[in-house]
């Protein structure tokens, strides 16, 4: 009966397809009717389905009121009978979007903008229960469709509206923060979980599935890749199935709490939201002292055209095109920012926090120009996937922390030696307190006991991000996503001194797909990381000046931001080309960070004479005790 029902289902909708609506009800109508009697106490679920269906069909022949009967219907064979209450179902979502559709014709708008908002806050918990990527990627398109009806809709009344103004850009930057947050937050409390909840069976998958993930990365063969494949699907189930992964669901992020953060943190930055629609569109959000705007662009030329050629001509393809003509650069970079941040003269505070979308995450927003000198000259930038992470708990420490420096200067081709690694590594050392892991020191093992230590985590070696496989950081054995994937961590910050470690894939309504976004799932903190190739010589330069400054802040936020001015300050007119200090950026949340120094060898010395005196001096009054004993 069951089969029966979902293929009337399927015949009707082929024949909405087709535009036959009536038709197609009548098919759907006949599949309720089997399933309402046979069962009539049970199989909700497929019975919400089916009028789920029937709704869909009576909103495209335009008889909402009938639709919205059917989804309401939907709802309560759900048990979303509360206000705010969401079911991790694509049904559930599917029905609320359809509710939002027939309000919308109906010309209920409030309900309207709710319901859409619901729907957006619905599918994050459908995300949940996702876990191969192809379903990822598909679900993550339609929830970007989704994303983009709701935001079209709730635009238009931002426009339209006198008073509701505040309220409508708050949830116009919610649902879009929320859609961008996704995958990150999910897994960012999956990770806490294992960390709560570690067994000798997590381990051990862990341990075996980081084995398989490194023998895909080096297998050639083919039909060997497909076996290994099938293994790792295999013990992931597995092991989700035996941590109750499909019971779980983790806590909702709330509205109200997102507003909360917003006000506290814009109190002392400039927060900036970018959403591509398309590609000549894009949704942009500012917020300046709790004061939210939205703003729509369909700047063509500048979206289309004029920011990717800047983005491969100035920083893809190394310093020569700024060198040949600087006033073309600034100019270029000052049209920009204006474009993408139309209201940037109400922006006054000393920090920008960035979200960005799509080809925005390769602009380094520090290197426009505002007022005939870089940003970075004025402000402190930073980037982050999704504001919500300022939603979650993480706690400071005010123990100083050691700093684990990974150099690996030694490489076989096609990779170059890196030299400069020794002397990053050294420049650090001579100020902090560090533990080195150099070259054949430089394992897997070593890394792994490095990420569970509350330590200062700094990698300086190579970094392969291109298209044709995913990025990985290239250690004694490659450190891959998908090995990062399955690790916790007590870092509370990565320092990734290696190219194009903020780079990676751009996954439709996921982000990008990258090592500094792997590191953050774990729940790091924060992630310094280079978006392109990094000059050799430079690199430990910025390096130490941002440790110096790090460790007289605690904030390393202001610690890159001075230690790129800085550089600025004191380098050559052809150093200050952007593609030498900018592809370093800091992506996470705002922190304190307390690193130990290291004792200078003088006072090693000193203490070491004053110990040994204090020794000497108590056999001395030892012996003499001993002496007068004797007598």
């Amino acid at each position: 009966m069951i089969w029966a029902s979902a293929a009337l289902e399927l015949k009707s909708r082929l024949a909405a397809e087709a535009g036959h609506y009536n038709a197609a009800e009548t098919s759907i109508q006949q599949a309720i009717t089997q399933l309402e009697h046979h069962f009539p106490e049970s199989k909700q679920r497929e019975k919400a389905k089916l009028y789920e269906a029937r709704a869909a069909v009576r909103r495209q022949n335009h008889h909402y009121a009938d639709a919205e009967k059917d989804y309401q219907h939907v709802l309560q064979l759900f048990g979303v009978q509360q206000r705010n209450r969401r079911i991790p179902d694509n049904t559930v979502t599917d029905a609320l979007h359809g509710l939002a559709a027939c309000y919308r014709a109906q010309g209920n708008t409030d309900t309207a903008v709710d319901c859409y908002v619901q729907a957006v806050e619905n599918d994050y918990l459908v995300q949940q229960l996702i876990v191969s990527k192809e379903s990822n990627y598909y679900n993550s398109q339609h929830a970007r469709s989704l994303l983009y009806e709701a935001l079209n809709f709730l635009w238009g009344e931002y426009e339209n509206a006198s008073n509701d103004r505040p309220s409508l850009a708050l949830k116009m930057l919610w649902i879009t923060e929320l859609s961008k947050g996704r995958q990150l937050l999910l897994e960012i409390d999956r990770t806490r979980h294992w960390q709560r909840d570690s067994s000798d069976n997590q381990q051990a998958a862990f341990a075996r599935l980081r084995y398989l993930y490194e023998e895909i990365a080096l297998e050639k063969d083919s039909a060997q890749l497909r076996s290994l494949k099938e293994q790792v699907k295999d013990i992931a189930l597995q092991f989700q199935l035996s941590e109750n992964y499909f019971d779980k669901q983790f806590s909702a992020p709330k509205i109200d709490r997102f507003q909360s953060a917003l006000e506290k943190s814009s109190g002392n930055n400039d927060l900036i939201s970018w959403l591509m629609a398309d590609s000549s569109r894009f949704y942009s959000f500012t917020c300046h002292k709790g004061k939210l705007t939205a703003c729509r662009s369909g700047d063509t030329v500048v979206v289309k055209q004029q920011l990717p050629a800047f983005i491969q001509t100035y920083f893809r393809q190394g310093p020569a095109a700024y060198d040949n003509d600087p006033a073309a650069y600034r100019a270029t970079a000052a049209r920009i920012l204006t474009s993408l941040i139309p209201d940037v003269s109400r922006l006054s505070a000393g920090n920008w926090i960035i979200s960005p979308d799509a080809l925005l995450y390769g602009l380094p927003v520090d290197a426009l120009i505002s007022g005939n000198d870089f940003i970075a000259a004025k402000k402190n930038c930073s980037y982050t996937y999704t504001f919500l992470l300022n939603t979650l708990d993480y706690t400071d420490s005010k123990d100083k922390a050691g700093i684990t420096i990974f150099s690996k200067t030694k490489h076989t081709r096609p990779l170059p030696d890196l030299p400069y690694a020794s002397d990053e590594q050294r420049k650090i050392s001579r100020h902090f307190c560090t533990s080195v892991k150099e070259n054949d020191q430089a394992t897997e093992i070593a890394f792994l006991e490095a990420m569970n230590t509350p330590a200062v985590l700094h990698i300086a070696t190579h970094a392969v991000a291109d298209s044709g496989q995913q990025p990985y950081l290239v250690l004694s054995q490659p450190i891959t996503l998908d090995k990062l994937q399955y690790t916790t961590t007590q870092c509370p910050l990565v320092f990734l001194s290696a190219c194009q470690t903020a780079s990676g894939k751009v996954i439709t309504a996921e982000g990008m797909e990258s090592l500094n976004k792997a590191f953050l799932s774990k729940g790091v903190k924060g992630v310094v990381a280079a978006q392109w190739q990094v000059d050799d010589a430079v690199m430990p330069q910025l390096s130490e000046a941002f440790y110096e400054e790090l460790y007289r802040t605690h904030n390393p936020i202001t610690a890159l931001a001075q230690a790129k001015r800085k550089f600025l300050q004191t380098a050559s007119l052809s150093r200050q080309n952007p593609w030498y200090w900018a592809p370093l950026n800091y992506t996470g949340v705002e922190t304190s960070i307390f690193i130990r120094p290291r004792q200078p060898v003088a006072v090693w010395v000193i203490s070491g004479i004053l110990i040994a005196g204090a020794l000497f001096l108590l056999i001395r009054f030892r012996a003499r005790a001993m002496t007068l004993r004797k007598k």
